[in-house]
């Protein structure tokens, strides 16, 4: 069986801006997640889940304005996780 590549595209305001966060399902407890900050720049890291609750990775230099906004980051991913319309479209 093959599993199709699920990926997400959320935009969260993230003070002052609105934030545009591309996710990519690895697998049911990991999603790689990349952003442009206002220069341009890439910046990556990764969604874990253990139990229920999802954190970011273990990733040491991540910008201040992504760890400032992390519980709305991780509320809004949640959302959107949970929807069964993408739990139906990785299992098939």
């Amino acid at each position: 069986m093959h599993k199709r590549l699920i990926q997400i595209t959320l935009v969260i305001k993230a003070y002052p801006v609105m934030q545009e966060y591309n996710f990519t399902k690895r697998t049911e407890l990991l999603y790689d997640v990349n952003i442009d900050d206002e220069n341009g720049q890439r910046c990556y890291f990764s969604l874990v889940k253990d139990k229920d609750y999802w954190q970011i990775g273990p990733e040491l230099l991540l910008p201040n304005w992504v760890s400032e906004n992390e519980s709305d980051l991780l509320s809004a991913f949640h959302s959107v996780e949970n929807m069964e319309l993408i739990g139906q479209f990785y299992n098939n």
